[in-house]
């Protein structure tokens, strides 16, 4: 059906996509990303800017979870605990520094809203893809594992705004 070679294309695909890894876990978030906004979009009556800064904050929670769940989930139930207490501290910050950024009579920009929000998610998810120990004798920092991961950061950075600024105000 999908040929004979498929499986080995595949496994050749993944090994080479596991070298630079940040390409995988930044889109995954990106799609998880557009994934919360549409059901959030779908599912409330909330204005366009609202339904943004949450599902951009829910989102930057949950990959927050996972880094913290993959660093110290080693301790047993305290680790989930210490991850499920902090990636609500981050989602209720999130949500109240989108919400000052956007509705404040002062400031009231929710472009700026959109960036910072952009930004925290992306850098979350760098959180995750980072080696736990740099001075390893397989993690050499290179000229090019460092662009790779700063126009991969670029990129998802304004692949999040897009999505954060604009997909609720489509749906």
């Amino acid at each position: 059906m999908l040929g004979p070679n498929y499986e080995k294309n595949m496994m050749n695909i993944m090994r080479r996509l596991s070298e630079e890894r940040v390409f995988v876990v930044q889109g995954v978030v990106s799609l998880f990303l557009l994934l919360i906004t549409i059901i959030i979009c779908s599912f409330s009556n909330l204005v366009p800017e609202e339904e943004g800064i949450i599902s951009a904050a829910s989102c930057t929670s949950v990959v927050l979870f996972f880094v913290i769940i993959s660093v110290i989930g080693k301790e047993g139930i305290e680790g989930f605990f210490y991850a499920l207490v902090g990636s609500f501290i981050a989602w209720l910050a999130l949500t109240l520094l989108g919400s000052r950024l956007a509705f404040d009579p002062e400031i009231s920009n929710y472009l700026l809203a959109s960036i910072a929000l952009s930004i925290t998610l992306s850098l979350s998810g760098i959180l995750y893809a980072m080696p736990e120990k740099l001075n390893s004798k397989g993690d050499k920092i290179s000229l090019k594992k460092i662009l790779v991961w700063l126009l991969s950061t670029v990129f998802t950075v304004i692949v999040n705004f897009a999505i954060i600024y604009w997909v609720p105000k489509i749906i």
